[in-house]
């Protein structure tokens, strides 16, 4: 038998967190397959849409008729003319009518993204706690009524919130290792969140200088 080598140990731990994170995408898409089934029988889908889930999903629509018919070229052409309100949830129905077909519940699928995220958020966060701990605070946050409405819902305040939480999470500290790489991944995170909902610009620009701020504070301090 070969002896265990540090590689080969790096390699496997590699595999199992991959492992990982592709039992929870399995665990996210059950669920949101449960939510829009129920949805159909006593949910949103069983009713009409309301006046915001109608100007989303129909901008959307817009968005997948200028891609499907005149490329990308037609489709950057008319959103110049006309942006969307929420430009992140106007592409997500259109990437839902373009992968499911144009049904009042092919946007809905694409929630089950934002879920992960969520989850995604937990397991990070809880992970240094051991295997089980984080495995109950990840089913824990699945059972709470966010992670339902996650699915049930195709708004933008939740991504938004969700994407700036992320932003300031894995914001670096001065003396982190790859600070420019994850400074420039936690700016993308509020660039998603400014997206998902543009009205909201205030206070997420106030969130993304916060983790800043205190980031420079920190320099400052280290220097003296």
């Amino acid at each position: 038998m070969e002896p265990i080598t540090h590689n080969s140990e790096s390699h496997l731990k590699a595999g199992t967190q991959k492992s990982g994170w592709l039992w929870l995408f399995a665990l996210c898409a059950v669920v949101a397959l449960i939510v829009i089934s129920w949805s159909f029988e006593r949910g949103r889908l069983q009713y009409q849409m309301d006046y915001e889930d109608i100007i989303t999903h129909i901008d959307g629509l817009k968005r997948w008729h200028d891609l499907s018919e005149g490329g990308v070229g037609q489709l950057l052409a008319n959103y110049s003319k006309s942006p969307a309100h929420c430009p992140l949830h106007s592409f997500m129905a259109a990437a839902g009518f373009m992968f499911f077909g144009v049904h009042d519940w092919a946007p809905y699928v694409l929630n089950v993204f934002v879920l992960f995220a969520f989850l995604a958020l937990v397991r990070r966060e809880t992970r240094t706690l051991g295997f089980y701990p984080s495995l109950l605070a990840v089913l824990g946050a699945l059972f709470v009524p966010l992670s339902f409405q996650s699915i049930h819902q195709f708004r933008p305040d939740f991504p938004c919130a969700l994407a700036t939480l992320w932003g300031m999470v894995v914001f670096p500290r001065w003396h982190q290792v790859n600070y420019g790489k994850m400074a420039a991944v936690s700016g993308a995170l509020f660039g998603l969140a400014l997206l998902a909902k543009p009205p909201f610009f205030p206070y997420t620009l106030a969130m993304g200088a916060l983790p800043l701020f205190f980031s420079l504070v920190e320099g400052i301090k280290e220097k003296k």
